[in-house]
């Protein structure tokens, strides 16, 4: 055919089929935490493999952190890390 099985591979099997987010923010006063877990479910990657083979990964759950200050109502200090148990 004009698409190989390789390309169908591709487009069909790159992305997870199954995708999550969940977000929750804390405030108290001027200071506030947001965390956010991320899960992506289980797919296949046809571009990393060296031997021009496939990659399977599986699903996974992230969690990021912001904590986030405000130092006036207009300015606001923010620092966080993503994939926090990479």
């Amino acid at each position: 055919g004009i698409i190989s099985e390789a390309r169908v591979k591709k487009l069909e099997e790159s992305l997870p089929k199954t995708r999550a987010t969940l977000t929750e923010t804390w405030s108290s006063g001027k200071l506030s935490v947001t965390g956010r877990v991320s899960y992506y479910g289980k797919y296949t990657n046809w571009n990393t493999a060296p031997n021009g083979g496939n990659k399977s990964a599986p699903a996974e759950a992230l969690l990021d952190i912001e904590v986030r200050y405000d130092i006036t109502e207009m300015i606001n200090l923010a620092v966080g890390v993503e994939n926090v148990f990479d």
